[in-house]
C-alpha cells in the first residue's frame, strides 16, 4: 500500500479533506449537497480501507452523487470528472460481494475519487 494516501492522513489534498471533515455531521446526512457528496465518498472510502468494502450498502452512492451534482453550480468538467471517478471506484468492487477484485486497484480508485472531489470543492471556493 502507498504511504501518501488519505487513510494515512497524507493525501494529495489532505488539508482540504481535514477541513471538510469538520463540516460533516457526526450522524446522518448533511443538508449541504457538497458536504453530503463528500460524506458519501468518505463512507465508501472508509469501508474499503477498514474492511475491504464488505458493507454493500455503502457502495450504492453513485446515483445519490449524480443527483446532488445537479444541484451544485460548478464547472461541468469538474462535476463530470467526479462522477466518473465515483463510478470507477464503485466499479472496482465486485457486484456480487463488493469485495475488491484487486485491492491495490480499488485503493487507487478511492484516492482518485477523493482527489477529484477536492478539485471540485476548491474550484467553488
Amino acid at each position: 500500500m502507498i504511504e501518501n494516501i488519505y487513510w494515512n492522513r497524507k493525501g494529495l489534498f489532505q488539508s482540504t479533506v481535514s477541513d471538510i471533515q469538520d463540516l460533516v455531521p457526526s450522524q446522518g446526512e448533511s443538508d449541504k449537497p457538497l458536504i453530503e457528496i463528500f460524506r458519501l465518498l468518505q463512507n465508501a472510502y472508509y469501508d474499503l480501507y477498514n474492511n475491504g468494502g464488505g458493507n454493500e450498502i455503502r457502495w450504492e452512492f453513485v446515483p445519490k452523487i449524480q443527483e446532488l451534482l445537479k444541484i451544485i453550480v460548478a464547472d461541468k468538467e469538474h462535476k463530470l470528472d467526479l462522477l466518473k471517478k465515483s463510478r470507477d471506484l464503485r466499479n472496482s468492487m465486485t457486484k456480487k460481494s463488493c469485495f475488491p477484485r484487486d485491492v491495490d486497484y480499488s485503493y487507487s480508485k478511492a484516492e482518485d475519487a477523493i482527489d477529484s472531489f477536492c478539485k471540485l470543492y476548491l474550484s467553488l471556493k
